[in-house]
Parts: structure tokens; sequence; C-alpha cells
């Protein structure tokens, strides 16, 4: 009802929840192929696992701080720049062949 304007939210605050239930829905290519063969072709399901450890992560002080993204070095290997050299020097070549067939006389 916030979204209303001239409406107060009159809606609880919610700062006291329990925390979810620690179970994760989880999908690999294994389980997909198996859930694939079970259902004849169709679409992949999710497995439910229980995973105890994901309720002790609120209460933990250490918390996952996530690292901003490092470019990857960007180095282009020696063979890749003769492969280019050798194929600026064909086609250099054949233009050079195709300049004297059509327009020298």
């Amino acid at each position: 009802m916030a979204d209303i304007p001239g409406q107060k939210n009159t809606a609880p605050a919610f700062s006291n929840l329990a925390p979810p239930p620690p179970e994760v829905k989880l999908r690999t290519m294994k389980s997909d192929l198996e859930s694939v063969a079970r259902s004849g072709g169709g679409l992949p399901q999710y497995q439910n696992i229980k995973a105890p450890n994901l309720a002790n992560l609120s209460n933990t002080e250490k918390r996952y701080q996530p690292q901003a993204p490092q470019a990857p070095a960007r180095e282009i290997p020696w063979s890749t720049i003769g492969a280019i050299l050798v194929a600026l020097a064909l086609l250099g070549g054949i233009v050079y062949l195709a300049y004297q067939i059509f327009f020298q006389k």
C-alpha cells in the first residue's frame, strides 16, 4: 500500500523473522539427465537438498565480502601473432596478383 500516494504503510514491520529453512534447490548436469530420462523428455526438475550449514551463515561474524571482478590478463600467444602476419602476407600477395592480372596491360 505504500505505492499509492497519500496512503500510509499499514503492514507490520517484520524485522524479527526466523531465517528460512536450510533447504536448497539444486540442478546439476547429472540430475538434469536423470530427470529428463525419468520424465521421458520433459523439462529437468530441481532437487531439494537439505543444507544444515546454511542456517549458521547468518550468525557468523566473517561474512563473504565479494571482490570486484578483475580483468583477465590479455596476453596474445606468439603463434597467433605469427598466424595473423602470415594471413596478412597472403592477402597482400593475392591483392598484388589481382592488380597485376586485371589492371596491368
